[in-house]
């Protein structure tokens, strides 16, 4: 069918409660939810630090600061586990196209493996 716009959204709760909220500096959500109106659909997955697969940014794995070798591993592992929740949560959704909305072009290596398709990213402005 045809992509679904997504918003996958890491908790923050200070941004995501405290945040501008005028037409000018609309927070990310909020830019993402009126995509979705204007689109008629769209999935928004707010992943909670310290749910299920989406660590706390404490957790004792993280990386000493400055090493960017360790911190490029670490936070690449962070990611692959929250892309497998989103990726799971979808899937239970029927989805299996989607455009995700984003602040900034990444990679999603394995989304294909839980059948899902990414068709396009779309950058939400700052």
């Amino acid at each position: 069918g045809t992509a679904v716009p997504v918003r996958i959204h890491r908790e923050n709760i200070i941004e995501d409660v405290f945040s501008h909220s005028s037409a000018a500096h609309e927070n990310v959500i909020s830019r993402a939810l009126k995509r979705f109106q204007s689109d008629g659909r769209g999935i928004l997955l707010y992943l909670r630090e310290g749910s299920s697969g989406v660590p706390a940014w404490a957790l004792s794995e993280s990386p000493p600061f400055g090493n960017d070798e360790l911190e490029s591993e670490a936070t690449r592992a962070r990611d692959w586990r929250e892309v497998g929740v989103g990726a799971q949560i979808l899937r239970e959704l029927g989805v299996t196209s989607i455009t995700l909305l984003a602040t900034r072009h990444r990679t999603y290596i394995g989304l294909a493996g839980f059948g899902i398709e990414l068709v396009r990213t779309e950058l939400l402005g700052e």
